[in-house]
């Protein structure tokens, strides 16, 4: 039973780390969930007004720690999304929160989106991370 456990930590610790199928995860990129993409239109938490053709994003409201979002730390952070299907990377900034995302999710403008997929996916796993 000892083994198995020891077996199951390393295999979950492999998971995480991006190793069991031969991906080496870049430094600083700490989570690990879906990137999708909105229409933008209208003002954003962050109190600004950007375009589809913007490279912004959205993220869970957990990461925002203001009660005023307008003045929030996190509003014009710049975050790093890496797709370990291509290898590619883009850098966006934080300008929303997105409300259906877990914390590991991020939502990003559809310029941004197909810089590393084509829109008809949809959805695509990613690893991202604030850049400081």
């Amino acid at each position: 039973m000892n083994d198995f456990v020891l077996l199951s930590s390393v295999a979950l610790l492999m998971l995480q780390l991006g190793s069991s199928c031969g991906v080496n995860v870049p430094p600083g990129l700490p989570y690990y969930g879906d990137m999708t993409f909105w229409q933008l239109g209208g003002e954003t938490a962050c109190g600004t007004y950007q375009s589809n053709d913007d490279s912004v994003c959205a993220i869970n409201p957990s990461h925002w720690t203001s009660p005023n979002p307008h003045f929030d730390p996190v509003c014009g952070k710049l975050i790093k999304i890496w797709d370990p299907s291509t290898s590619r990377s883009i850098e966006v900034t934080v300008k929303d929160k997105c409300g259906s995302c877990s914390d590991s999710d991020i939502d990003v403008s559809p310029t941004s989106f197909t810089k590393l997929q084509p829109s008809s996916v949809g959805r695509h796993k990613v690893y991202w991370g604030f850049i400081h």
